[in-house]
């Protein structure tokens, strides 16, 4: 990850005052053999939230986000998603609506964020003074770490029962299909049950804008309405 000079200060003057605010920075793709912020070879503004496509992949089938690539004139317009390594926020608002702590591993930290941020009536802006450069791994190199298809998609199953109503989340874990993946996700999901369940009644007095709510204004945002 490649940040701008004196990025810090252009931030600081943006987020003071607006704890419920969240800025999502524009991605540059950068070339491995070049990485240079003005050699980008990509460009992405932000993401958008998709509930559920059962035409996608397990991994990606329901509540992810998706790169916008739209390259609007105007900045600071809304985002019914962010993108991770490319959004700033108030710790006091990261501890309100829960940080990463329902999360294990690697996976679902911005889709996590995205809809708790606005469930609990934040905003997420696209924030086109932080450009930050990103060297993307291809499929043939590994990450330097370890990572399952079934550990990530726990992380997305327990998101689903923390964040969204009982009966939204059963069945949007319907959608996923009942193959040896979301099988072994949701053994995982088991052995946490309990910390799941106290998740969701930790965040049951901050999420204040209902599901229904919610669903009508990422599709406003998403249509640029809002």
């Amino acid at each position: 990850v490649v940040f701008p000079p004196r990025w810090v200060e252009k931030v600081y003057g943006t987020l003071p005052g607006t704890e419920q605010l969240v800025l999502c920075g524009k991605c540059l793709a950068l070339d491995e053999n070049r990485p240079s912020l003005d050699a980008a070879i990509g460009e992405y503004n932000g993401a958008r939230m998709v509930i559920c496509d059962e035409t996608a992949e397990v991994r990606w089938r329901i509540l992810t986000a998706k790169w916008r690539e739209d390259r609007r004139a105007q900045d600071m317009y809304r985002l019914s998603a962010m993108m991770g390594a490319c959004y700033v926020l108030h710790k006091s608002w990261y501890n309100l609506i829960g940080g990463l702590r329902i999360l294990k591993n690697f996976g679902c930290d911005e889709e996590l964020m995205s809809i708790r941020t606005l469930r609990a009536g934040g905003t997420i802006r696209m924030f086109k003074q932080l450009a930050i450069g990103h060297i993307f791994r291809s499929r043939a190199i590994k990450p330097p770490y370890r990572i399952t298809i079934e550990e990530c998609l726990r992380n997305t199953i327990a998101l689903a029962l923390t964040s969204c109503p009982d009966a939204t989340a059963k069945d949007l874990i319907v959608k996923l299909g009942s193959d040896k993946i979301v099988s072994r996700a949701l053994a995982l999901v088991s052995e946490d049950i309990q910390l799941i369940e106290k998740e969701r009644d930790a965040l049951a007095s901050v999420l204040t804008i209902s599901w229904d709510n919610y669903l009508q204004a990422i599709d406003a945002i998403d249509r640029g309405l809002l």
